[in-house]
């Protein structure tokens, strides 16, 4: 019994706003103000976004600039302008390893995916160490502490009195010094890194 009325109404509404439509037309006027009442509620809108977006950013206080990996890096890599973009990230979301200064030309230290954030873990400090291309970096903890190391020195690995690798590269000496960061051929990184995970790889140094 209500279908009438609701049809009743519906046409009202229809006659309603074609006859403000074809006087909206037959009046420049109103056109006008209309054109001017739509332009100022738009811009009330994007004002209001704008401070919304400016109070979400105070919010979250200052920003820094960082840099994210583009593809897969490898230990031993140089990074380059394409290996790497620039995001801004909340300074108190950072770690204290984050790099906010351009790594370029930097070798890469361990292993990097696509999308993560470059750090001073991840990437050396200075290219005073250098990693041959293709090596890999393996990390090595001792019991007692190692002989005493610097970055670039030359070492052997050696496990259950067997020497692993002659000529590894230490790339980083941890506080304490009983671990490091050493670059090995590629084929002895497996063996290495078991040796290491399990505690008997350690370090001679000649």
């Amino acid at each position: 019994m209500l279908h009438a009325p609701l049809r009743n109404a519906a046409v009202l509404l229809r006659a309603t706003t074609t006859r403000q439509r074809i006087a909206l037309q037959s009046d420049p006027r109103r056109q006008r103000i209309l054109t001017i009442a739509c332009a100022a509620v738009a811009a009330f809108l994007y004002l209001l976004a704008t401070l919304n977006l400016q109070h979400a950013r105070d919010a979250l206080g200052a920003h820094s600039v960082v840099f994210v990996a583009t593809h897969e890096l490898r230990p031993g890599d140089t990074i380059t302008a394409a290996s790497l973009r620039n995001a801004h990230l909340p300074t108190v979301a950072l770690a204290p390893t984050t790099l906010t200064e351009s790594p370029l030309g930097k070798t890469v230290r361990q292993h990097v995916m696509p999308g993560e954030v470059l750090t001073s873990t991840n990437v050396h400090a200075s290219n005073d160490t250098h990693v041959p291309r293709g090596w890999r970096v393996v990390a090595i903890s001792v019991r007692a502490a190692l002989p005493p190391l610097e970055a670039g020195a030359r070492v052997d690995v050696i496990a259950r009195a067997e020497i692993l690798v002659t000529g590894a590269v230490v790339v980083s000496v941890g506080e304490g010094g009983r671990s490091a960061m050493v670059a090995v051929p590629a084929e002895s990184a497996a063996v290495v890194a078991t040796e290491a995970a399990l505690g008997e790889a350690t370090l001679a140094a000649g």
